[in-house]
């Protein structure tokens, strides 16, 4: 047994100290990665912004997504044409989606059927980091439906 810097140097003991330095640097590591994650999904507003819907606004919601439709999933429109209301939580974060990441004068574009406008919206979209937003309903009963 030797004394090194204020150690006591025994076998495996020098073994076991480098073991407990290398886990507090890896500890540091994934601390230091998880902090730049989450000050980079502060940076990217990732799901920061959050909606209360009541089923009054439907309507609403309804003439604005059929006014814009060609950038909807088809059976999205369907659903909406036919009124289904089940489809509001996916339908609002979708419409979130698309005011935040499309231009106003695109979107113009689109609900006058412009075919270009069309692909330059759903190019946006698709290269938009920004996934929506937390829809929650007023209605206590639907939202727990929702999150079950």
């Amino acid at each position: 047994m030797r004394t090194v810097g204020g150690w006591r140097e025994e076998a495996g003991a020098t073994f076991e100290f480098q073991k407990k330095i290398e886990d507090s640097k890896d500890r540091q590591q994934k601390e230091s990665t998880t902090t730049t994650n989450s000050a980079k999904r502060r940076k990217d507003n990732v799901w920061e912004e959050v909606v209360a819907v009541s089923e009054n606004s439907w309507e609403d919601f309804k003439m604005e997504a059929l006014r814009i439709k060609a950038l909807l999933e088809k059976d999205v429109a369907r659903a909406i044409e036919k009124g289904n209301i089940n489809i509001l939580w996916y339908l609002v974060n979708r419409l979130y989606r698309i005011r935040k990441s499309v231009k106003v004068d695109v979107l113009q574009k689109v609900s006058e059927g412009d075919n270009k406008a069309v692909e330059s919206a759903l190019r946006t979209m698709l290269l938009s980091k920004w996934e929506g937003t937390i829809v929650k309903f007023l209605d206590k009963d639907r939202q727990a439906r929702m999150i079950n």
